[in-house]
């Protein structure tokens, strides 16, 4: 491929320092947004976790077209990215996040682009080395990024404090789940 390619964000961050594998857990709206920026940031190891197929619902607001629709998320993601990000190596893991446990806990740095608390608590205590956990939340017009070094003891028991049961998340009709531009922002501010 063409040097130029990541030449208009060079003086930021060089391509070269992102070889560092990372781990995006969730391909929905967040997660696959999320992943296409980190590779067009330069971002050259992604691994995509996701067991769940693409519905008609997700077209809107995530990467996928209506030729995805059946496909499994983590799959689809990686064919939709290989068009569109020559140097970077996209790899689909399917399986539920308890099944991969084993296999986030070797990345540095996880991406949680996950819908639901209970998840997020299968994640958190997969992760057991010195670690960087992003977590991306959004629902309507609200965001949230929290970023966590796992390492850290104080910041992971305040990062805890802000976990709450399922039950306790506020409600969301539908038509607000995932509007496409809260979606941009938080994958923006997660690529950051």
């Amino acid at each position: 491929m063409n040097g130029d390619f990541h030449s208009r964000q060079s003086s930021i961050i060089r391509p070269e320092q992102l070889e560092l594998p990372i781990a995006i857990i969730g391909a929905g709206a967040i997660g696959s947004w999320t992943a296409l920026s980190l590779g067009k940031l330069g971002c050259r190891n992604l691994t995509i976790f996701d067991f769940d197929i693409v519905e008609s619902v997700n077209v809107g607001a995530q990467v996928y077209t209506s030729l995805d629709i059946g496909t499994l998320k983590a799959q689809a993601l990686q064919t939709r990215l290989g068009f569109l990000l020559e140097d970077t190596i996209i790899t689909a893991r399917t399986g539920r996040i308890e099944d991969n446990l084993e296999e986030i806990s070797h990345y540095n740095i996880v991406i949680s682009a996950v819908d639901d608390m209970d998840s997020l608590r299968s994640i958190l205590s997969g992760l057991h080395n010195p670690q960087l956990l992003i977590d991306g939340r959004m629902g309507g017009n609200a965001i949230e990024v929290h970023t966590v070094n796992l390492s850290d003891r104080q910041q992971v028991e305040e990062y805890e404090k802000g976990l709450f049961a399922n039950e306790k998340a506020i409600p969301i009709p539908c038509g607000e789940r995932s509007v496409v531009y809260t979606v941009f922002v938080v994958a923006g501010i997660i690529t950051s």
